[in-house]
């Protein structure tokens, strides 16, 4: 029988998991880059089993991939890749948005509209950066609100990969397509 891991030992993949994705999604770390355990370890001052583990992980949600002699690199993403994203993306975001509907009331209803607003605005402002944490959090609450969470991981996970291509323009066209609507769903939904 293997012996439970300890809260110590959670905690450090978790560290370690949070510390290199937020680098790969962030773009620290540049696809093919070569993400050493060792090199890892000792600037997160923790031991290379929970890098392993962690590495692990992203390997599983598709942000690296394991290098042809030992350890892992960022992924690459090809033009067919960000295509499929998309478009699974855009299957899961239908879905989604239909999940959810039937969970709406009006004060969701209004937190929705205000976050477009919100959106919209800092995207006519130029700030692109802060429209777009306004937009993942747009599709996050509606996920959220759908109460299925394998489908909020499935478009997490996707998100990620999006945000690692860094697809401003095609982001702000979905989230205009999208955003108009789940207004005349919510309209739909809440007329008199």
């Amino acid at each position: 029988m293997r012996p439970a891991r300890s809260l110590h030992d959670s905690t450090s993949v978790e560290k370690a998991y949070s510390f290199i994705k937020e680098g790969i999604v962030t773009l620290q770390f540049k696809e093919k880059d070569r993400l050493g355990t060792q090199e890892l370890a000792e600037r997160l001052r923790i031991s290379r089993t929970p890098i392993r583990e962690a590495l692990a992980r992203l390997e599983q949600e598709g942000l690296v991939v394991r290098d042809a002699g030992w350890g892992y690199v960022v992924k690459a993403f090809s033009a067919a890749d960000v295509l499929n994203l998309y478009r699974v993306r855009e299957v899961l975001e239908v879905e989604a948005i239909h999940e959810a509907i039937q969970h709406l009331d009006q004060p969701l209803v209004e937190l929705l509209s205000s976050l477009i607003k919100n959106a919209e605005a800092r995207l006519r402002a130029g700030r692109f950066s802060d429209f777009q944490s306004v937009n993942r959090q747009f599709h996050a609450l509606i996920a959220q609100t759908t109460g299925n969470v394998l489908l909020q991981q499935m478009l997490r996970t996707i998100s990620d990969r999006i945000r690692i291509r860094g697809l401003v323009n095609r982001c702000v066209k979905r989230f205009r397509r999208l955003s108009l609507s789940a207004r005349s769903s919510c309209a739909r939904r809440f007329r008199p």
